[in-house]
């Protein structure tokens, strides 16, 4: 609640970095103390238990300092004149939250019922591996969600038009980065770390989700704006194809190809639930994302991949790792820069370049 709370104060950036990096840093925190055996596995659970209350505690200190937490309890008179259709929005939103609880917990279900928990755990790691890839997207519609709103209000389609294109080369460059970066790496990591050899099994599994992955990210915020839009249910009821596709398919995938029947089921339905958002946005608005630089990222991204394999592919070890890893990080970065694929990828660099140096 407070975070969409804190949305309407453009506060997306805020809300995103407690998520993201303050959670995860708690978390690692107790892990942590609990594997140096400074703390015993109950207070472990505590603590884990209350992990969202330090960033709601957080959020809510910002807010009252900045006066921009206000609480009544007095319906106003815009609440009571819009009563029904507040209602019905919470109500379409909370079945979209609950539809999407189901999505997301089908694959392990399944795994478990028709082949054990073991796949359960290799389908989580591979998962958790590719939802890295998934980070940017989350800040970015944190940070998009209310510049949407408000263009939606001044009938700015051209903003809303170039927030769209925008989001997409920013978010495809990424994935297309991460993904092969960990792709590449995949198996040597699994070794090198010393990590139970049946989580090889998982590979495959994240190069489907991967997929699934670059389709989301490289579609842009396309669910944002339609969410935003006065189309809004139409959201809803892609959300609701999705789910009854993904069921059916992850269910018969499984029992026919084992654990990479659920990354197959969700490779083929989120690529039918993004062309149908693609056509639906085209369709109605003559929106779309992509431009000569997707193609561009894409062969980029691909060239940097085989130099940096074909390199490194006589070596072994980490030191395969590590020459694989900056040769394909030094060509993708030079060529994307280069080539001016995105006009927000030089000044962040830039910037990331002047806090490593400390120059101003």
């Amino acid at each position: 609640i407070l975070e969409s709370y804190a949305y309407g104060f453009q506060k997306g950036v805020l809300t995103s970095f407690l998520k993201e990096a303050v959670l995860r840093f708690y978390t690692c925190v107790i892990v942590v103390l609990k594997v140096f055996g400074l703390i015993d596995f109950k207070t472990f659970v505590i603590l884990f238990a209350f992990q969202y209350a330090l960033i709601v505690l957080i959020l809510l200190i910002h807010l009252y300092k900045n006066r921009q937490l206000w609480f009544s309890m007095k319906p106003s008179r815009v609440t009571w004149k819009f009563r029904k259709k507040i209602g019905l929005v919470m109500t379409l939103t909370f079945v979209v939250i609950i539809v999407g609880v189901i999505r997301q917990s089908i694959d392990g279900l399944v795994l478990a019922a028709k082949q054990n928990l073991g796949k359960v755990g290799i389908f989580g790691l591979a998962s958790y591996v590719a939802s890295v890839m998934q980070a940017p997207f989350r800040s970015m519609t944190a940070v998009t969600l209310p510049i949407l709103s408000r263009a939606w209000k001044d009938k700015n389609h051209a903003e809303i038009n170039r927030i769209y294109q925008r989001s997409s080369i920013n978010l495809l460059s990424f994935a297309l980065f991460m993904f092969l970066l960990i792709w590449m790496n995949f198996r040597d990591a699994i070794g090198l770390l010393n990590i139970n050899p049946e989580y090889m099994e998982g590979e495959w599994v994240f190069f489907m989700l991967g997929m699934v992955t670059i389709i989301e990210l490289g579609t842009g915020v396309n669910g944002q704006i339609i969410g935003t839009s006065t189309y809004w249910r139409f959201e809803l009821w892609t959300s609701l194809l999705l789910t009854a596709m993904i069921i059916p398919l992850s269910y018969t995938l499984t029992v026919q190809y084992g654990l990479v029947g659920p990354a197959i089921a969700n490779l083929v339905s989120f690529t039918v639930y993004n062309a149908i958002r693609f056509g639906f946005l085209w369709k109605k608005f003559q929106m779309q994302p992509f431009s000569m630089k997707t193609l561009e990222i894409l062969l980029i991204a691909c060239l940097s991949y085989l130099i940096a394999w074909l390199a490194s592919e006589p070596l072994t070890g980490i030191t395969s790792m590590l020459v694989r890893s900056l040769l394909f990080t030094t060509i993708f970065l030079t060529g994307m820069i280069k080539r001016k694929i995105s006009p927000d990828a030089e000044p962040v660099l830039n910037h990331l370049l002047r806090r490593l140096t400390f120059k101003k």
